[in-house]
C-alpha cells in the first residue's frame, strides 16, 4: 500500500465553478456558497509547513481543476510560496502547485503524490502570480526578469503559459521501469 500523508479538514459541498475566459476565470470566490477557503488554506499551509517556512498563499489562486482527468473526485488545485527545506536567505523560495481533493464524506484531502515538491517541475518562472482556467486547461501568469536591468528577485517581464501534470515512465537499471509525474510549462507564445 503507498504511503500518503493526507492533511484532513472537514467541509461542506463546494459548488462548481464557471470556466469562463480570462484571468479570474475558474477561481474560487470567498463569497460563493460553501466554499470555505479559509479552510482550504488551513489544510493548504498544515501540508506547507511540514516541508519548509516562509508560506504565502492568495485565496484567488484556487482553481476548481482535475489535473488526473479521471473525473472521480471533486479537485482543486493551488499555487502557494514557499521555501522549500527553511533554507533562509532572500530569493530561496519559490512558487509550488498542490492538488488537493474533495473526498466522499466532504473532507478536502492534499494528494502529497500529485503535489510539489514531492513531483517535480520544469519551466515555470520563480515567480508565479495567478493560476486560472482558460479553455478547460489550467493557465499560469507571473513574472520573468530582464537580466539586462532586473535583480533576480524583482522581475518585471510578464508571462503566461498552461499548466500540465505529465506522466512519463523512468528506467532504473535497465529491467525496473516506474512511473514518474512532473509539472510542466508550455509557454505562451
Amino acid at each position: 500500500m503507498k504511503r500518503r500523508i493526507w492533511a484532513l479538514v472537514l467541509l461542506a459541498a463546494i459548488p462548481s465553478t464557471a470556466q469562463a475566459s480570462g484571468p479570474a476565470a475558474g477561481t474560487l470566490e470567498p463569497s460563493e456558497e460553501g466554499v470555505p477557503l479559509e479552510r482550504i488554506e488551513k489544510v493548504l499551509k498544515a501540508y506547507a509547513e511540514t516541508l519548509g517556512c516562509e508560506f504565502k498563499f492568495d485565496p484567488k489562486n484556487v482553481v476548481e481543476f482535475d489535473m488526473t482527468g479521471d473525473q472521480m473526485l471533486q479537485r482543486y488545485v493551488a499555487l502557494f510560496f514557499l521555501d522549500t527545506g527553511c533554507t533562509g536567505g532572500s530569493g530561496m523560495g519559490n512558487s509550488l502547485f498542490a492538488v488537493l481533493e474533495q473526498g466522499p464524506r466532504g473532507e478536502v484531502l492534499v494528494q502529497p503524490e500529485l503535489s510539489q515538491p514531492t513531483v517535480p517541475s520544469f519551466g515555470f518562472p520563480r515567480f508565479i502570480e495567478r493560476i486560472f482556467v482558460k479553455g478547460n486547461q489550467l493557465w499560469y501568469s507571473g513574472k520573468v526578469p530582464d537580466w539586462s536591468r532586473d535583480a533576480p528577485n524583482f522581475p518585471s517581464v510578464p508571462v503566461e503559459g498552461q499548466v500540465l501534470l505529465r506522466k512519463g515512465v523512468v528506467n532504473v537499471d535497465m529491467k525496473t521501469n516506474f512511473g514518474a509525474r512532473y509539472w510542466l510549462s508550455r509557454p505562451k507564445h
